[in-house]
C-alpha cells in the first residue's frame, strides 16, 4: 500500500492549486486597474496557468493512487487465498477412522487428489455393501428385503433393503460377482461398525401358510423326488412335488399331508 505522508502532501498542493484558481477568477473580473495593478495582474494570470497544470498533476497524483489501492488490495487477497491453502478442511463432519498422512510429512495435489483421512459421516447411516455371484445377481432386485447378522452378534438378525447395484464387475480368480448395497434398517440398539463381516440373507420370494421339510429329507430317484414317511413303524416311500426352497427347508406342492413324520436319513 502506498505511504499516508505523500498523499496527504498532494491533497494539500491540489487545495492549494484550486486556491490560487479562485484568485484568478477574482483578478479577471478586476482587471488591471486602479484596484489591481498590471503587474499584480499578470502574477495571478501566471499562477492562474500554473495552478491549473498543478491541479492536472494532481489529479494524475491522486487516479495513480487509486490504481495503487486496487492493485495492494488485490494482491491481499491472492496473499490470503494463498494462506488458506496452507489449511486443509473436511468437505463434511464426522470421526476419522485412519489417519494416512504423519505430521510433517510433505502433501502434493496433481492430477488426484491425495487421501488423507478416512472418515464416517454419520455412524446412524450404514450400508452392507454384498458381493453377489452372477449366477444369482439376476433374481436381486432394490427394494428387496434382506435380513443379515454379524460376528459380534451371531443371534441378532438385522433387516435391511437392497438400494442399488453396481453395474461393474468385480472379477477374482475368474470368480464374476456384482457389489450390492444394502441400507440398514432397525439396529435393535446395537453398534455396528465399519469393516465388520456380515453374513447376509436375500429373499427371493416369500410363501406364508405353506408345507415343508427339511431339504436333508428330500432325495433324487431317476428324476422324481421322494420322501421316506414314517407309517406305522415302518418306512414308506412317497413321491412328492416341491416347490421353492432355501438353504435349510423345501416346499411340498403335493404328496405329503401337514402332520406326517418324514425320516431326514436312513440306515
Amino acid at each position: 500500500m502506498l505511504p499516508h505522508l505523500p498523499l496527504l502532501e498532494r491533497s494539500r498542493a491540489l487545495q492549494k492549486a484550486i486556491g490560487e484558481v479562485a484568485d484568478w477568477e477574482r483578478a479577471q473580473e478586476l482587471g488591471p486597474s486602479d484596484a489591481l495593478s498590471q503587474s499584480d495582474f499578470d502574477a495571478a494570470q501566471s499562477a492562474h496557468q500554473i495552478a491549473e497544470a498543478n491541479v492536472a498533476v494532481g489529479k494524475a497524483a491522486i487516479l495513480q493512487a487509486q490504481n495503487g489501492v486496487a492493485q495492494a488490495e488485490a494482491a491481499l487477497r491472492r496473499a490470503e487465498q494463498n494462506l488458506g491453502y496452507c489449511t486443509i478442511i473436511s468437505p463434511v463432519k464426522g470421526l476419522i477412522i485412519d489417519r494416512r498422512v504423519n505430521i510433517g510429512q510433505t502433501v502434493v495435489a496433481s492430477l488426484n487428489a491425495p487421501s488423507l483421512f478416512l472418515l464416517a459421516k454419520d455412524f446412524k447411516r450404514m450400508q452392507v455393501w454384498v458381493s453377489v455371484n452372477e449366477a444369482d445377481i439376476g433374481s436381486i432386485h432394490q427394494g428387496q428385503p434382506v435380513t443379515f447378522t454379524v460376528d459380534t452378534y451371531p443371534e441378532t438378525d438385522f433387516e435391511g433393503t437392497v438400494t442399488s447395484i453396481y453395474p461393474d464387475a468385480v472379477i477374482e480368480n475368474t470368480v464374476v460377482n456384482y457389489i450390492t448395497i444394502i441400507s440398514i434398517g432397525d439396529r435393535q440398539g446395537k453398534t455396528l461398525r465399519p469393516e465388520m463381516t456380515a453374513n447376509v440373507t436375500l429373499f427371493l420370494e416369500t410363501r406364508e401358510n405353506v408345507l415343508t421339510v427339511p431339504r436333508k429329507a428330500i432325495r433324487r430317484d431317476r428324476g422324481r423326488y421322494v420322501v421316506m414317511v414314517v407309517h406305522g413303524g415302518t418306512l414308506e416311500e412317497r413321491e412328492v412335488r416341491v416347490g421353492w426352497r432355501d438353504d435349510n427347508y423345501t416346499e411340498i406342492v403335493k404328496g405329503l399331508e401337514e402332520g406326517e413324520t418324514v425320516a431326514i436319513g436312513t440306515s
